[in-house]
């Protein structure tokens, strides 16, 4: 099943992030956008991490899960590449 559009939702976590660092929304807002063209484009499946996806700009990194069957994508966390795979994977 190929999904025309998709519904993008973010968990909380991603939104206090963001409120806090103001200095990466607007590459947080692109990669939003890409991710919600295209999931499976916009980023990579991250090995070992239970079917989480990554997609990035710059230092910035966004982990998301996508279920095809209801044609939603949830991104689970927004941070910087440093310390952001520790926390998930």
């Amino acid at each position: 099943m190929t999904c025309m559009e998709w519904r993008v939702t973010e968990h909380r976590r991603v939104v206090k992030w963001l409120r806090r660092q103001r200095n990466y929304l607007k590459a947080y807002r692109e990669l939003w956008h890409a991710i919600a063209r295209d999931p499976y484009k916009a980023g990579e499946l991250l090995r070992g991490c239970g079917g989480l996806r990554k997609a990035r700009k710059g230092e910035l990194r966004v982990l998301y899960e996508i279920d095809a069957r209801s044609c939603t994508v949830r991104i689970v966390a927004a941070g910087l590449r440093e310390n952001i795979y520790e926390e998930y994977c």
